[in-house]
């Protein structure tokens, strides 16, 4: 008995190529968004690390001098700014954020997103620090729990 060999031609078609690359895709949506999510978290945690710093400065300041600091340079911080110069003004800036001092009257320090989506504060005598929403719902995105007009963020530092 003689075998026919078959003269098949081998690899994927149009079909199985479409299925693959729509699977691909479907996962690149679901994995995507989360991702973005989870590294904005991160870039907001680093921020409140700095806002935290710098309210342990000013308090540490207040209590040596009488009163805040409205500059950084004579607060005890181990910061730079993204140029990586030393701190001597009121503001510095990361690869992420735009932050401003206040002392004398107004005790607060502020950390503005570089993209403009939101701020957060930090209030030196209660070391409280809240998210507010400027360009969109960016904090309640984040999944941080509403407190009154601000979201308060004091529960990501425990």
């Amino acid at each position: 008995m003689a075998t026919k060999a078959k003269n098949r031609n081998t690899g994927f078609t149009f079909v199985e190529i479409f299925i693959t690359v729509l699977i691909i895709a479907i996962l690149a949506a679901i994995t995507v968004p989360s991702y973005l999510r989870t590294a904005e978290i991160t870039r907001m945690k680093q921020a409140m690390i700095t806002l935290e710093k710098i309210a342990k400065a000013q308090k540490s300041y207040q209590v040596r001098q009488g009163g805040y600091s409205p500059i950084l340079s004579p607060l005890s911080l181990d910061l730079t700014n993204i140029d990586g110069k030393t701190l001597k003004g009121a503001s510095f800036s990361d690869n992420y954020f735009d932050y401003q001092i206040f002392g004398d009257d107004f005790e607060k320090a502020k950390a503005t997103r570089n993209t403009g989506e939101y701020e957060l504060s930090v209030f030196y005598s209660t070391g409280e620090i809240l998210c507010r929403p400027i360009a969109n719902h960016i904090c309640k995105y984040l999944e941080v729990n509403e407190d009154a007009k601000f979201l308060s963020l004091s529960k990501f530092l425990k």
